[in-house]
Formats: C-alpha cells, sequence, structure tokens
C-alpha cells in the first residue's frame, strides 16, 4: 500500500512537471497556481476513492467525479472574476475548452494570464494526472501512468515552442519521475494467479516474446531515428517548428490603406501633431514595412496575431545591442499602424497585433486620440564596413517575394538599374551605388505630385528628377528588385529635434532635464514623415538604406553629402564598405547571427545522436552479461543454503529466457513439470535433484550449532543440476529468443524471481 501512494505522489509529480511546461507561454509565476492544484487534486480523489486497499469504483464514476470536482475548483479560481469573452462561469467554462487552445495559438508568446487561456494547461494537468493515477490504480504497468504526463508535456513543448526559455530541464525532471515511478511500482506486490495454481498456456510464451520483439524494435527504430534525423532537427537555421506557421488569424483586418498614401499630405500640413513619444530619441520611428508592389500600390503581406506581451525574434535576425522602450501616445495619425522605433520585444497595451516576421504593428481598430500604449524595440547592433561589404542576400520564400516585380516595367527604370549594375560589386556595394546613384542625381522637393506607380517612377527618373521621400523610396525598391535585391519600403518618421541628450528638443514638453531625455515627451508632427528603402542580407536582416537627399539649400540644390534619416556615422561605415574589392571580401555573415551557429547545433545534433547509440549499446551489453553476472555472485555466496538457493533461481530464470515464465505461486513440481515438457525426459532428472535440494535449503531447520540443512558438496551438486538444466534449455530454445528475454527490463534492471531460504 506505502508503494502504491508512492507511485500517486510521483504521478503528481509528473503531472505538475507536464503542465509547467507552459511556463514558455504565460511565465511561471502565471501557470505555477493552477498546474500545482491541477496535479494534485485529482489524484487525492482517486486515492481516496480507492482507499484501505478495496477496488476502485466504476471507471465512468471516478471520471465523472473528478470532472465535478474538476468544476468546482476552476470556477473558485480562474473563473471567479469571470472571463472576458462569456457571461457566467459555465459558459465562461465552456468557451475557455472550447476556444482557449485556439486563441492560445493566435496569441503572440508570452500570452496574457487570462482565465480563458490558463484553463488550457490547467484542464491538460488535470487529465494527465486523473489518468495516471487510475493507471497506478487499475493496472500493474510499470511506466503506463507516466504515458498521460509525457503526452501533456509534448502538447506544452509544441504550443509554446515560440515562447521564451527552455523546457529542458523539465524534460529531465520528467526522466528522473518517470524512473522513481519505475521503482515504485515494481515495489508493489504481485497478487498469484489462479488462487495459487499455476497455469501454463502454450501462448504465454510466444506473446512474452513477441512483447519483448515489439519494445526492442520500438527502441532500435527510436536510436535510428535520432541518429538520422538528431543533427538535422536540431540546426538552427531551420527554426523550430510552430503550429502559428500554419495558422490563419482573421481576428484582426488586415490595413485597407497604405501608409504610402498619406505621405503627400502629411508633407502639405508638416506641423499637424500625429503622436507624442516619451522619453524621445534621436532614431528613426517605423510606421509600416511595404513588401508587396503590384506595379500601382506598395502593400504589407504581412499576417498580424495577436499580441501578448513579448514578440519572438526575427529568424535569421542580428542580434540587439540595445533596447528602446517608449510610451506613445496617438494624436490625429490616421490608419490603424502603430509607431515604434525598430522590431518591437515587449508590448503593454490592449487590442495590439503584431506581424511576427515583419515587425509591424497594429490597431485592432482605426486609432483615435488619445489610445496610448508602450513598446519596447531592440535595435540591432551595428555592423562594421568589413561585415558590410561581405554581406550575402538572404534566402527564403520571403526574400524571393521581395525580389518579384510584376510585368511591365518601363524602360527608363530597366535603363537605370543597367547602369547602376554595371559596376558589378558585392550585393551590399551594388545596394550602396543605388543609394547614391539617386542620392546624387535627383533633388528632394517636398511639394512633388504624390504617386509611386511604374508611370510615377518612370517619370520622376526619366522626367521630373524631383520628388519626395515616397519616391526616391519606391525607386530605390522597384531598382533593387531589377538588380536581384530583396527590398521592401518602410513609411516612418525622422524626428528632426529630437536629440537623445542635452537641452529639451525643439517641439517637446520640457518636464525634466536630464541627460537620459526621462520625464521629456516628444511631438512627432507631420512633417517629420519619411520613406526609406531596406535590402535583406543573411544573418543581418532588413538593412535600411537612404537614398533621399536633404532638402534644397538656400541657393535651390540640395545637399548630396547627407541624406534625411541617416544615422551620424553611417556615411563613413558605408564609404569604406564601398571601396573593398570584391575580390578580398570574404562571404560570411555577421558574427552572432543564427547562420555562424549553424555547426554549433550541427555538433550538437550529432553529440545526442552518438548518446543515443553509446546509450543503446550499454543497454545492450549490460542485458546480455546481466544473467552471467548474476551467476557468478549468487555462486559466490557464503552459505551452503544461499548457494542451492541461487542455483535453483538460475534455473527460474533459464526458463524464463527459454519462454516459460515461472509465477511466483509455481510450486517446485510445478517446476519440475514446466522444465520436462519444454526440454524433454532429459531434463527430469537434474531438475527433479535441483528441486529437491532447494525445498531443503529454503524449508529445512536452521538451528545455529547444528549441521547445516545442505552441505557444500550438495550446494556444488545443485550448480551442476542448474548447468544441466541451462544446457538442455539452450539446445531447445533459438538464440534469438534467449537474447530478447535477456533485454527485457525486468531482466536488465532485476530478476523477477526473488527466494530467501529460511
Amino acid at each position: 500500500m506505502t508503494a502504491r501512494l508512492a507511485a500517486l505522489g510521483v504521478v503528481a509529480c509528473l503531472a505538475g512537471l507536464a503542465g509547467a511546461a507552459f511556463h514558455r507561454g504565460f511565465g511561471l509565476g502565471a501557470v505555477l497556481g493552477p498546474v500545482v492544484a491541477a496535479a494534485v487534486i485529482p489524484v487525492v480523489l482517486a486515492a481516496l476513492l480507492a482507499r484501505g486497499g478495496r477496488r476502485p469504483p466504476p471507471l465512468p464514476v471516478s471520471f465523472l467525479s473528478s470532472a465535478v470536482l474538476w468544476l468546482a475548483v476552476v470556477a473558485a479560481t480562474l473563473f471567479r472574476d469571470g472571463s472576458p469573452h462569456a457571461r457566467g462561469v459555465l459558459p465562461a467554462v465552456a468557451d475557455g475548452l472550447v476556444n482557449g487552445s485556439t486563441r492560445l495559438l493566435d496569441t503572440t508568446l508570452p500570452a496574457p494570464d487570462s482565465p480563458d487561456l490558463l484553463v488550457v494547461p490547467q484542464a491538460l494537468t488535470w487529465l494527465a494526472a486523473l489518468a495516471g493515477a487510475e493507471l497506478v490504480l487499475r493496472t500493474r504497468s510499470v511506466l503506463a501512468p507516466a504515458l498521460p504526463a509525457l503526452v501533456a508535456f509534448g502538447v506544452a513543448v509544441t504550443v509554446t515552442v515560440s515562447g521564451p526559455g527552455s523546457n529542458l530541464g523539465i524534460a529531465g525532471g520528467l526522466v528522473v519521475a518517470a524512473g522513481a515511478l519505475a521503482l515504485c511500482r515494481r515495489a508493489e506486490p504481485r497478487a498469484p494467479s489462479d488462487h495459487g495454481r499455476p497455469t501454463w498456456p502454450e501462448s504465454a510464451g510466444r506473446i512474452d516474446a513477441r512483447r519483448s520483439t515489439l519494445g526492442l524494435t520500438v527502441v532500435a527504430a527510436t536510436a535510428a531515428v535520432a541518429l538520422a534525423a538528431g543533427p538535422a532537427l536540431l540546426v538552427p537555421s531551420a527554426g523550430p517548428y510552430d503550429l502559428r506557421a500554419h495558422r490563419s488569424v482573421p481576428s484582426h483586418p488586415q490595413p485597407t490603406v497604405s501608409p504610402l498614401d498619406f505621405v503627400s499630405a502629411w508633407l502639405r500640413s508638416p506641423g499637424e501633431a500625429l503622436f507624442t513619444a516619451a522619453p524621445p530619441v534621436s532614431r528613426n520611428i517605423r510606421l509600416a514595412a511595404l513588401d508587396r508592389f503590384d506595379g500601382q500600390q506598395w502593400t504589407p503581406s504581412a499576417r498580424f496575431t495577436p499580441a501578448g506581451g513579448r514578440v519572438p525574434p526575427a529568424p535569421g535576425g542580428p542580434p540587439a545591442a540595445d533596447r528602446i522602450s517608449q510610451d506613445i501616445t496617438i494624436g490625429t495619425l490616421p490608419g490603424v499602424f502603430l509607431p515604434h522605433v525598430d522590431r518591437p520585444v515587449t508590448l503593454t497595451g490592449a487590442d495590439l497585433a503584431v506581424d511576427t516576421a515583419g515587425g509591424s504593428l497594429i490597431s485592432s481598430s482605426p486609432l483615435v486620440p488619445g489610445r496610448a500604449y508602450r513598446v519596447t524595440s531592440a535595435v540591432p547592433r551595428d555592423l562594421s564596413p568589413q561585415q558590410l561589404a561581405a554581406l550575402r542576400i538572404a534566402s527564403g520564400t520571403s526574400s524571393d517575394a521581395a525580389r518579384t516585380l510584376p510585368p511591365g516595367l518601363p524602360a527608363p527604370i530597366a535603363a537605370a538599374a543597367r547602369e547602376v549594375a554595371a559596376a558589378g560589386g558585392t550585393p551590399f556595394q551594388r545596394a550602396y551605388r543605388l543609394e547614391q546613384f539617386l542620392r546624387t542625381r535627383f533633388t528632394y522637393d517636398p511639394e512633388a505630385p504624390s504617386g509611386h506607380a511604374y508611370g510615377h517612377l518612370a517619370y520622376f527618373l526619366d522626367r521630373s528628377h524631383t520628388g519626395t521621400s515616397e519616391q526616391f523610396a519606391t525607386a530605390f525598391a522597384v531598382l533593387a528588385r531589377v538588380l536581384g535585391l530583396p527590398s521592401r519600403v518602410v513609411v516612418g518618421f525622422h524626428p528632426a529635434g529630437l536629440p537623445a541628450t542635452g537641452a529639451a528638443p525643439v517641439g517637446t514638453d520640457r518636464t525634466k532635464n536630464d541627460r537620459t531625455g526621462a520625464g521629456r515627451t516628444g511631438v512627432v508632427r507631420a512633417g517629420d514623415v519619411l520613406v526609406w528603402p531596406e535590402i535583406d542580407f543573411a544573418g543581418a536582416g532588413w538593412v535600411s538604406f537612404y537614398p533621399t537627399p536633404q532638402a534644397a539649400g538656400p541657393h535651390g540644390g540640395s545637399v548630396a553629402t547627407s541624406a534625411q534619416g541617416e544615422p551620424a556615422g553611417r556615411a563613413e561605415q558605408v564609404t569604406e564598405a564601398a571601396a573593398v574589392p570584391p575580390q578580398s571580401v570574404v562571404q560570411s555573415a555577421p558574427a552572432g547571427s543564427r547562420s555562424s551557429s549553424t555547426p554549433v547545433g550541427a555538433l550538437a545534433g550529432l553529440a545526442l545522436a552518438g548518446a543515443v547509440v553509446i546509450a543503446g549499446v550499454a543497454y545492450v551489453v549490460l542485458g546480455l552479461s546481466a544473467p552471467a553476472r548474476r551467476r557468478r555472485r549468487r555462486r559466490a555466496a557464503d552459505g551452503d543454503r544461499e548457494r542451492v538457493v541461487g542455483a535453483w533461481l538460475d534455473t527460474l530464470e533459464s526458463l524464463d529466457r527459454a519462454g516459460a515464465p515461472v509465477p511466483p505461486s509455481a510450486t517446485p513440481t510445478d517446476v519440475v513439470d514446466l522444465g520436462s515438457a519444454l526440454v524433454g525426459p532429459g531434463g527430469r532428472a537434474p531438475l527433479t535433484a535441483l528441486a529437491r535440494l532447494a525445498t531443503a535449503a529454503l524449508h529445512g531447520p536452521d538451528i545455529p550449532g547444528a549441521p547445516s540443512a545442505v552441505s557444500g558438496r550438495e550446494a556444488e551438486a545443485a550448480w551442476q543440476h542448474s548447468a544441466t538444466m541451462r544446457t538442455e534449455l539452450r539446445r531447445v530454445t533459438p538464440r534469438s529468443r534467449r537474447a530478447r528475454r535477456c533485454l527485457a527490463p525486468a531482466a536488465v534492471f532485476g530478476s523477477a524471481h526473488r527466494i530467501e531460504p529460511r
């Protein structure tokens, strides 16, 4: 009874560990309470229903009782304050069970600790604990009670794979707990079969052999799959499998108006306050990334997912050098796109959605004045001139789409692309020359007509030679695609009067005069609008370029030495990168990028596969050598009685390996009949003699100072009879069957027969 209670406790630990794997989806603090309650309560209920050693109630009664108790628990805990999606406790619980899992898949992780989402790990943990407890109480299986928790762990890992953190420690805990469960289950007493009378069905040996064969097949197949697929699965360039990549999220409307359409109107009303940012920073502020061009309009191809509290990093993107947090308050900014400095990392605010691939933010409803949210952005690390020159074009489905153009390319665009391409160079150097081509030959005019279709760009390149950042950026993006460079257009803002340090800038409300900008609120106005292009490079992500020259000087010419929105110090870096000879460039990804860690992932995969193979070989060696090791230990026992009993146990194990398992209730006469039927009349005499000696050793008198019930000579004779019987059994038993029996877990880690002399 104690061993069974211990097994129930281990089942509760297994279920709790499986539920804790959801910490990547919510955070450990949010899931800890519901998961612990769900792991303990159903196990305690199952133990109470079967207390006193009596048989557990019928399975429907047990499950119904647990379901009623679960409903009471979630009503008093998770749904005590209701649900944001349903009124009343029962409708809220039903809504969480039906829709909670899909909402969790449709939300970036970590998800908010809403009851309709937390009910998913809570219910799954409860079910795993209940199923495991019922398997402990109703079956003799050693490891089957651990399977529900392992299934729950697999579901948790699959659903939260894109969340922060790791489940490696939890996986190790599950392995340890499963081992503890096996020890507890093996310590439970086994009832004799058929009221003490053994039965010897002919199929028993074959059924057990088939089970052993199936187990060995599963182990071998697992090892083979791990060896073949392990390295490929762990290569980080492929990324983990995420169900969210296959889901369509229709809950947030796609933007219907391109922000490019507002640029011309904003430039005509430069003083209009669009939004405020606290604290102000001296960086460009992004609004929308547009990567799809149909010849008339630039639009986003993004899939917007409801935002939890965190945005996962971009696959293949560079490591962040810094983070910037800002509180944004909307003024007259139209549409649904939300401004942010760079790729969002964490978000605070209601009804937000994020494009996890491109990093754009939108609101689930049109923006209204006073709408506020907080966003923390990751600022990418600056690259050295050598790294810039060595950048390679990114590959993949999204990058291929960012290189496509609709048919009907105008001749002026093709001619400009040929002129830029004539000089050759690395991909970055071609993009740099394209930037300089537009910056030095064309003039910025904030009053230029709007438009970015094929016809507008052809007129801009061939006739007018003047335009706003709308024409400069879209012309760059189209020309880059002609050159084979994946490109997109970003609409944002360059607040000219928002330095990061020093005195309060123009257009800000001074509340503090510190050097960090804390306490100040910067006003971003319509005249700060800026459009710039980006190129997708492997390992570096989307790299910005600035083809728009400064506004015209006092004598009518534009200032070509610098560009609008260009960060300080960038001009020197890109100029040096453009001067690097292409033949001396080493084609490698920037340090710290995902591609540079690919060999580490491959080595980790090989190490894992090697560990699996080594463990498999060690298991086989241990299993095949276990009978001989036990035989040596028993034969070297101190007392003659123990040596005789050891010979008897060795013979019982030999019968097991031959396909005739001996039940604990079998008498010596039953064993003699079983062995004789298996090996023929030649085995009856040695087995009968051994049974007689074993009976004397087990049941003979043990009086201190008196002669032993068996002598040393009889102990040697017992081992000779055992060796004779073992030889006879080998003669009639195929070697493959003996090997399968030796490799069964029960044979590797112990003996099914334990007999102690009185």
